[in-house]
């Protein structure tokens, strides 16, 4: 029997994080179309449901195989999805480093759900023995989701330079370590 690397609900103040699944098209479209959105991300803007579709069923498949875990973050008053979250690039058995991604509608912006995810996500991580280290990275100019990162704990250990959309950009490296997250409370969320 395979053992799971995290849990399949995560229960924050605000937030609760479930397993993102196809029947979240409608919702990923709303973020997945936005350029505000899509600025400081890989791909770009798409309104275009098949392209959702392929991608939430590879996240499922991803999950099952145990090498990325894709949530949907929601809001725990409404239901609504308000963003998706991610820890991949785990090797199934054998995690050690991950990384950690997110992405959240214009209007969830700016109010502390990704920082609450983040949280939750880096929680439940550093509950695997297995997971040593999470990274993430963000864009030279994505200020916002820098301070998501330092606000869960994470330290800039350096920059890396990447062709995004063609263009030549500065990306930032964070990273915890099981050790340092331990030693830094994150905003006292419960599990």
């Amino acid at each position: 029997m395979k053992r799971k690397i995290l849990p399949d609900t995560l229960i924050g103040e605000r937030l609760s994080l479930r397993p993102i699944s196809p029947a979240d098209i409608t919702a990923v479209l709303v973020y997945s179309s936005d350029p505000d959105v899509t600025t400081y991300l890989p791909w770009h803007p798409t309104v275009d449901a098949m392209v959702v579709r392929m991608f939430l069923q590879q996240q499922q498949d991803r999950r099952r195989k145990g090498t990325s875990f894709g949530y949907a973050v929601t809001e725990r008053a409404s239901g609504e999805m308000i963003g998706a979250i991610d820890l991949m690039g785990l090797q199934s058995g054998h995690p050690g480093n991950c990384e950690l991604g997110y992405v959240f509608r214009r209007a969830s912006w700016g109010l502390g759900y990704a920082t609450e995810a983040g949280a939750l996500l880096l929680d439940a991580a550093f509950q695997n023995p297995g997971i040593l280290v999470v990274d993430a990275y963000a864009d030279a100019d994505n200020i916002g989701s820098q301070r998501v990162m330092e606000k869960i704990g994470m330290q800039k250990v350096n920059s890396e330079l990447r062709i995004v959309k063609g263009r030549e950009r500065i990306y930032f490296h964070y990273a915890i370590a099981r050790t340092q997250h331990a030693a830094c409370p994150v905003l006292g969320v419960a599990l």
